[in-house]
């Protein structure tokens, strides 16, 4: 059945579409970095996939007319946040009707690393499952590493160089301004408004971090596996110090078990004797 040609149900899309060097950034720590020989392997590999322009017009073309949403995934264009805008996208109060807020870990935040801590993932790639799975690897990151060693929210990784970062706005920037003007009603083309090229970026980029670099990383891992090692031997104590405290006070209470039993072993004896004394009394008065 056709969902797109029922008049009854209407089908909406929301597509967040990031620029293509930060996005293609994100997809190398999340995808590329499992699977790809190197960053200008993954690079290529997006570039020859399917074009962005022909993914939107499929995806439109899926959907009640009109109903296609596309929204720049920049900050200063997400207002309040990312979830809080697909919200209101959808129409649903944020404030009156969000839930609890997730855990933080991990799988909740998808957490980004500095480009040196990601090289380290690059280099012990073999340990990771999948490349659609955050398994423990990426976990022992996330709780080991200092906040220094992870990326903040919109922050780039620096792995791209400028002029790696220019060739790819080069090849995008014509579908930019064609769904800036077809989907947001700009006439000017204009689909981002961060600053294009960023000055803190040089124009070449060599990702070949050092011992200086590396073993601080490896220490940091360290230290604070040894500190979370210790946490959990107090733990440990502790527990063995309330066990004993435990075990005493069983000891006792058994102990006054036995008593109450023992005392109630005697008034049923004494008891027993004075109804058998109550029986012999009663053949007496007879």
């Amino acid at each position: 059945m056709n969902l797109n040609k029922q008049p009854e149900i209407q089908i909406f899309a929301i597509m967040y579409i990031r620029r293509i060097d930060l996005w293609m950034e994100s997809a190398w720590k999340q995808w590329g970095i499992r699977t790809s020989g190197s960053l200008d392997d993954y690079i290529r590999q997006i570039l020859d996939a399917e074009p962005l322009l022909e993914i939107v017009q499929k995806i439109n073309a899926s959907v009640s007319p009109g109903n296609m949403i596309i929204q720049p995934y920049e900050k200063k264009q997400l207002g309040e946040g990312l979830i809080q805008n697909f919200l209101s996208h959808v129409e649903i109060d944020y404030e009156n009707k969000a839930s609890s807020i997730p855990q933080r870990k991990n799988k909740t935040l998808n957490p980004g690393f500095t480009s040196d801590v990601m090289e380290v993932v690059r280099l012990s790639s073999r340990l990771l499952k999948t490349t659609r799975d955050n398994n423990l690897f990426y976990q022992m990151l996330f709780e080991l590493l200092d906040e220094d060693y992870k990326k903040k929210p919109f922050e780039t990784y620096r792995i791209l160089s400028q002029a790696q970062r220019k060739q790819l706005v080069e090849v995008y920037s014509p579908v930019y301004s064609k769904l800036a003007r077809d989907y947001l009603n700009r006439e000017d083309g204009e689909f981002f408004y961060d600053p294009f090229p960023q000055d803190n970026i040089p124009e070449e980029l060599e990702l070949k971090p050092d011992l200086e670099t590396i073993v601080p990383i490896f220490m940091a891992l360290v230290f604070n596996l040894y500190l979370l090692a210790e946490g959990h031997k107090n733990q440990l104590q502790n527990l063995r110090r309330e066990n004993r405290i435990n075990k005493k006070e069983v000891s006792e209470l058994q102990k006054q078990l036995e008593q109450l039993t023992q005392s109630l072993q005697e008034n049923n004896t004494r008891l027993t004797g004075i109804k058998r004394l109550k029986h012999k009394i009663k053949r007496w008065l007879q």
